[in-house]
Formats: structure tokens, sequence, C-alpha cells
């Protein structure tokens, strides 16, 4: 993309996007080009529906106007409902991707950044402008707000701007914290002046606004008997009193209360009879979505993080496992995994010896990051062992050590060594695995052998047998990802399904293509590795 017309794109005005997703929308202000969507984590937008793809679409500017191309994605960008390839972008234009949602309508309205500031700061300064129609104009600025500053500078502007409009001496904005409790977010006197919590304020009306979601929009309390029975309204000589609560607009979290815009004053206010309760329930209306987009931002830029995190995790994992099994003049060697997660708790590998070697298959308990991290270290052990001579059992009965002693009870691991000489002798050590397999014209046996798994037990003892692989034999290891995958009825694919396929086909690619046909896209609950060695 040409420099130019990125600068244009800066003088002109950034334009935006309103993503709308699940009943909520926040604004996302396009402040440089190209700008990139999808569901990769490095992408400007990232959106992380599995129907769309990594690097999907891109939005560009060229000659001042702006474009939005696809990426070449599985199932399309769509602008306006017809898909496009490459499109120009007009204000209100509606971007999908091959579903209803998530989608986004992009916007030049010209009003971001310090121009927003400044017409809030109109709201308050302007008296030509009628009331209504500073509401219109707070209602336009606040939506084109970044809303990751939604608690500091946008909400004290909002909160002064009802004060003013109600006649308060002071307000308040209470939000309720994740953990429950309800804390004062933001205060203000009459001057703009910020304010912490004072102690003679209306907690009942407050507790009541939480509790039953009751409003107050009182401009002379001592009118009511009702308000005014309340001891602190009484007590602290409270005249007018405003209470809205802010609630939540998500579909996840219909109505919920989440805040409360209060206001009040020693003096009785003649506002509130020129102010319509409509205009307050739009004030407050406002500031619950704002705070509502702003969380959700927070924890969109969370898992953003988190995704980050898992990718690099991904890649050192990645690099672990060999890209390619060795080469020997006595065998041939396959191997295969696919991780149902970013990491997996299953690896393989493949330590070289004098006129033999060693395949390592082995799957840790449970999943995700932790799963992850104690396969390496499993791997770094097993390999480091392996490969100085250590016999299979010494390796094995160091590693259990080493994982009774750290995480004893809480992870441990299933696991498979075969040591393959150039003469066919085969040793075989099981620590609660599948039982691997041997293949020959169509014949399948099941080595049936097996130790404790490691990590269990610390008294625990391994021991190896010895067999022989005769020519043209295969050896097939694998994990229960594959027996054990489930169709959309919830029957598991089955030993007995896997070794009728090796009998007809010992391949890796039929192995995989057997069970992807029996789950039929039901998606895999855990990872599925397998290993098959061939002796020339």
């Amino acid at each position: 993309m040409p420099q130019a017309g990125s600068e244009r794109a800066k003088q002109e005005g950034a334009p935006s996007l309103v993503l709308r997703l699940g009943g909520v929308q926040r604004t996302i202000s396009i402040d440089h080009v190209p700008f990139t969507i999808g569901r990769k984590a490095d992408r400007d937008l990232i959106l992380e529906d599995p129907g769309i793809s990594r690097e999907h679409a891109v939005i560009l500017c060229e000659e001042g106007r702006f474009f939005i191309a696809d990426n070449g994605s599985r199932h399309g960008t769509f602008v306006n409902g017809e898909r496009k390839s490459h499109a120009q972008l007009a204000h209100g234009d509606r971007i999908t991707f091959g579903a209803p949602e998530p989608e986004i309508v992009f916007g030049q309205s010209g009003v971001l950044g310090n121009s927003t500031q400044k017409l809030l700061r109109k709201l308050t300064s302007d008296d030509d402008v009628t009331e209504i129609g500073k509401l219109m104009l707070f209602l336009q600025a606040a939506r084109a707000l970044d809303v990751s500053r939604v608690e500091t500078d946008v909400l004290a502007t909002l909160l002064e701007y009802a004060i003013k409009l109600v006649g308060a001496e002071r307000g308040y904005i209470y939000l309720r914290d994740t953990d429950g409790k309800v804390r004062c977010n933001v205060g203000r006197d009459n001057k703009g002046n910020a304010i912490a919590e004072a102690s003679d304020i209306s907690h009942s009306v407050i507790s009541d606004g939480f509790q039953t979601g009751a409003e107050f929009v009182v401009g002379d309390t001592s009118s009511m008997s009702m308000i005014a029975a309340r001891n602190s309204i009484f007590a602290h000589d409270l005249r007018t009193l405003v209470a809205i609560p802010l609630r939540s607009e998500s579909q996840a979290s219909k109505n919920r209360i989440f805040g409360l815009l209060y206001l009040d004053s020693r003096m009785t206010t003649h506002n509130l009879s020129n102010v319509s309760h409509s205009i307050l329930r739009a004030i407050a209306a406002e500031a619950a979505a704002l705070v509502e987009n702003a969380r959700l931002l927070k924890i969109e830029h969370a898992a953003a993080g988190y995704r980050r995190e898992l990718e690099i995790a991904t890649s050192i994992q990645q690099s672990l496992i060999p890209v390619a099994p060795p080469s020997f003049d006595f065998g041939t060697v396959t191997a295969r995994t696919i991780p149902c997660t970013e990491v997996g708790g299953d690896f393989y590998d493949f330590v070289s010896l004098p006129d033999c070697f060693i395949a390592i298959l082995a799957d840790i308990s449970g999943k995700g990051i932790s799963a992850a991290l104690l396969a390496s270290n499993i791997q770094g052990m097993l390999y480091s062992q392996l490969s100085t001579g250590v016999s299979l059992t010494e390796a094995v009965q160091t590693v259990n050590t080493f994982l009774c002693s750290r995480v004893s009870g809480i992870k441990y691991a299933t696991m498979v060594i075969a040591k393959v000489c150039s003469n066919g002798e085969l040793e075989i050590l099981n620590c609660g695995h599948l039982p691997p397999a041997i293949v020959k014209d169509g014949n399948v046996d099941l080595i049936e052998a097996s130790n404790m798994p490691v990590g269990l037990f610390c008294e625990a003892s391994f021991e190896s047998i010895k067999l022989e692989l005769t020519s043209s034999a295969r050896l097939v290891l694998y994990t229960d990802g594959l027996t054990e995958a489930e169709n959309a009825k919830g029957d598991d694919y089955g030993q007995d399904r896997l070794l009728e396929c090796l009998k007809v086909d010992c391949s890796m690619q039929s192995m995989f293509n057997s069970v992807a046909d029996f789950c039929a896209g039901h998606p895999a609950n855990d990872d599925r590795t397998a290993i098959i060695i061939e002796r020339k």
C-alpha cells in the first residue's frame, strides 16, 4: 500500500467499524491502513467465529477511498449481501463473512478522536444548543469515542452533562465489579471537580436501584411522603434525587443491572420539570452501553493475549516434534499427530543409536497448556537419557520418580517405547498405553504386556519384553485419540475398527482417513497420534 494512501486516511479523518455480535455492538476506529480482519491473533480486528478464516480480509485506502479486499477466505466476504473479492466501501455499508453474524458496519462520520472530545465539551458550554440537541450530539460523540477510556474520560463527561441537565449539586456513577461488589467509579460536583464518594448520600436508594431496578427521578423530595420517609434523605436534607440503574443490553445478560447513575442536591431543582425521564434514561442507557462495550473490549484484549501465548506455545511444541521421522537402512518410519486444541498432550520422538533406533509415543493426561508443558519435560528427559545408551527401563524409572516427586496425583502419562535393531530384535516397554500392533500379511497381533502409567506410584517397577520384528512386518503405535474418536451419535470408533482397517491397509493415510470418515466432521475430543515402523 503506498504511503500516500495511509497519510490521506489520517488527514481526512479515520473511518470506523461498528461490530454487531450477539446483540452487542462496539465501535472500532480504523486509525491505520491496511486494517486486517480475521481469526488470527495478530489481526487488527479479531473475530473468533470458526467460519471466519485466519486472515479473512483487509481494509485498504486508495486515493482517499476505502476498499475491502477478501484474502481468499473459505466462506467469502459480503458487502450488503453480495459476495465481493474487492469492493469500495461507503458510509453505512454492511459487511458479513458468510453468516449473518458477526456483522460490521462501515462509517465515515469524520467525528473521531480529538473532534469528539471538543464536541463533548461543547455540550456543557454552548448555550445556543437545545437540551435535546445536546443529547443528540452527546450520543453521536459517545459512540465514536475510544471505549477503552470509557471509565475515565467519557463517563466523567457524561456525568458532568447529566448534573448540568438536572441542576444537581453532585453526581456519581456506580458500577458492579466482576466480584459482585458495588463501587463508586467516578464522582463530580456541579463545577466539574472530581469528588470522592460522600457519606451523606442516600445509600438506600442506591441499594434499591441495584437490587430491584427501581428508578428515582424527584425534583422535590419534601412533597413525596414515600421518598421523604427514607432516613438518609431526611437526615441529609436531600431535596433533588435521581437514581437510574444501568442495564445490560447484551443477549447473554439481558437487563442485568451492573451500574447506577446517581444525582442529588440539597436544593429543589426546577429543571426536572423540563427534562423528561426518557432523556435521563437515554443517558443511563448510553452509559450502560459504553461500560459494557469497554468491558467486552478488555475481555477481547485478554483473549487476544492468551491466543498469542497459545500460538507461541504451539510453535515451540511443533519445533520439538521431529519434522520428519529418521530413515534407516533396515526400516522405514512414518508418524503423524493431530492435536484437538492449539497445543497437545500427545508427542512422539525418535532416538538414533548405532545399529538401532528408538521410537517414543506418549499421551499426557488432560489437554491444553498443562499437558503440553509436561509433555515437553518428559520428552526432554527421555531423549537425553536414551541418546546416551540408558536402558528403556532405567529411563522410564527416572521419569516416574520425577513425576511422582513433582506432580503426584495431578498428572500422569501413558507411553510406549519401541527399540528396533537391524537384526530384527524388538524391545517394547508399555506404560499403561494401548497395546501396540504387529501387522503382517493381513494378520494383526496385539502386544498385550504392560506396566503402570508413569507418575502414579513412586514404588512402581517397569519391565520390557523382547520380540522379533520380521522382514516386511509393521509395528503400529497409536493413542486413544484414534480409538475413542466419536461420531455425532456419541459412538466410539473403537479398537476393533482400527484393527480391521490395519488388516486391509496398514498405512497412516488409511488409518486417519478411516477415523475421519467415521466421525463425519464431528469435532475431535482428544489428540490423535500414531507411528508405523516397517522392517525392510
